[in-house]
């Protein structure tokens, strides 16, 4: 099956698409700049910040292979150089801390380039369908139905991650892979292969697995096969340690590193959670996964068009297959569970359900002569079906996904700013973790725990005029009683607004949180 031709129409809006979806990705991380959003996030950046501190390529930190890591330090270097091109005591400064970036200008390079790869992952794996397929709607197709996944959205903003990366190079890949399938140069078949298929490795280990339909290409061919074949592997550790050279020039660390990778998926979590039994309960739950992303009724769509690409073209169906089914076959395998591991096959997934909407586009189409000509069973077929999905989608869970406010604690130091006359004091909970910073130079800002606050700091502030930022506990809540007790015997207090999402335990201490705090914002009006 040859590609139909795309033509200029098919790329304008596929351009289109692709600016909106980084369009909202940037405007959420404009909304929650400077608090990061994940844990995992240092794992990359303290990497890249200490080579730019120590002057060396050497990560020294392989549980991850390379290749995200050099992107990150190069952001690094660029949103330094752009944020103070002054020379500085610490060349790693690059303010990637919690709980909240101290150089929020600097990080946020780094971010943007990862929307970037993320939002670009989406317009190639449109390509790799419409190649693969032959259909130009799978450009746009595969792109809007990979917006209902919450967890690609996630992985492609919230923070800097392997796992996006990844995406990005095995959707090249395979766009690379079917644009080039019917030429039969070595260079085709296993210089490039072999690159592309260490670059992903170099993402991300087993991502490796994306050279599998070269590989079957390959045997299938039978030309020079033992030679090719020798190519594609040197090609493959070639591109491999173009991303990832210290891989041999610190095999020690190195070996060490993917030890502990290896033991992890193999052993699971060491703190318990997150982890099951190889083979069916981990496809049960990985099945889940898929399933709590994209509905029931977008996997059933994608066994129809997975049936009908089947019937139509199966050599490159299977092929096209080749690579999810064995990242899904080795993650069966282990013990751990990672939900993250799946962003590659989302990407993937949405062209089959992009098959399965045009397979059931053409059957209703074929409704009878009455209804009128073909262009209008073809439009009426279109309705019907699309009116069809979109009942069925589950849309509650997408709009939560796309529903990220503007982080409360930025929230409450705006209003202070806008509304509050310079001098006055401003009391904030240490649980929420504010950034007060844009305060200091107009209020004098005091620091309290929950604890100290109900052990007397708040009747001590009456008649101050003192602007409260604290937290707002879970009703009900041990926390929530005191509060409320305190606050009500306060003179002159005035609630200004509760804000935030992420509820706050009950104890007097709150541990560190990522997210989107719930706070309590009031002010003790001059008597």
């Amino acid at each position: 099956m040859s590609a139909r031709r795309a033509g200029p129409a098919w790329w304008a809006a596929l351009a289109i698409i692709l600016i909106a979806c980084g369009a909202v990705r940037l405007s959420f991380l404009e909304r929650t700049l400077p608090y990061p959003l994940h844990f995992d996030e240092a794992r990359l950046g303290r990497s890249a910040a200490d080579m730019l501190r120590d002057g060396t390529a050497n990560p020294q930190f392989f549980q991850y292979p390379s290749l995200p890591i050099y992107l990150t330090t190069g952001a690094f270097a660029v949103g330094l150089a752009l944020d103070d091109p002054a020379p500085r005591t610490d060349p790693g400064d690059v303010g990637l801390l919690v709980p909240y970036y101290t150089r929020p200008d600097v990080v946020r390079v780094a971010r943007v380039l990862f929307i970037v790869l993320g939002v670009l992952a989406m317009g190639l794996a449109g390509v790799a369908a419409w190649l693969a397929f032959g259909e130009p709607a799978l450009l746009l197709l595969v792109p809007l139905l990979m917006s209902l996944s919450n967890r690609f959205l996630l992985q492609s903003w919230t923070y800097l991650n392997v796992d996006i990366v990844g995406a990005f190079v095995c959707a090249g890949a395979l766009a690379y892979f079917f644009a080039t399938d019917e030429r039969r140069s070595a260079l085709h078949r296993a210089v490039l292969p072999g690159l592309l298929t260490g670059f992903a490795v170099g993402s991300k280990y087993y991502l490796g697995l994306v050279g599998l339909p070269f590989a079957i290409a390959l045997l299938a061919d039978r030309q020079h096969l033992v030679r090719r074949a020798a190519l594609i592997v040197a090609c493959t550790l070639v591109g491999f340690l173009l991303t990832t050279p210290y891989a041999l020039l610190d095999r020690e660390t190195f070996a060490g590193d993917v030890g502990f990778e290896l033991a992890h998926y193999g052993g699971g979590h060491r703190r318990g959670g997150g982890t099951g039994d190889p083979g069916w309960p981990q496809l049960l739950y990985y099945a889940g996964q898929v399933r709590g992303e994209f509905g029931a009724a977008i996997l059933a769509v994608a066994a129809v068009g997975t049936a009908a690409a089947l019937r139509a073209a199966p050599r490159r169906t299977l092929l096209f297959l080749s690579f999810p089914l064995a990242l899904l076959l080795f993650l069966c395998s282990q013990r751990v569970h990672f939900s993250r591991n799946l962003t590659s096959i989302h990407a993937l997934l949405p062209a089959l359900a992009g098959v399965g909407i045009l397979t059931l586009v053409r059957i209703a189409a074929r409704g009878p002569r009455s209804i009128g000509g073909g262009v209008r069973r073809g439009a009426i077929a279109c309705v019907l079906v699309v009116g069809l999905l979109s009942a069925l989608i589950p849309w509650r869970r997408v709009r939560d996904s796309y529903s990220v406010p503007l982080d409360a604690r930025r929230k409450a130091v705006q209003w202070v700013l806008d509304e509050i006359e310079p001098g006055r004091p401003i009391l904030i909970s240490t649980e929420l973790q504010v950034d007060v910073r844009p305060l200091l130079r107009r209020h004098p800002v005091a620091l309290r725990t929950s604890q100290e606050l109900l052990g007397g700091e708040l009747a001590r502030i009456r008649g101050t005029g003192a602007v409260l930022v604290l937290v707002d506990p879970a009703p009900g809540t041990p926390l929530s009683r005191a509060y409320a007790k305190a606050l009500h015997a306060l003179e002159g207090y005035t609630e200004r607004g509760r804000f935030g999402e992420a509820l706050t335990a009950g104890a007097t201490t709150v541990p560190f949180q990522m997210g989107n705090p719930r706070l309590l914002l009031a002010e003790i009006v001059v008597p």
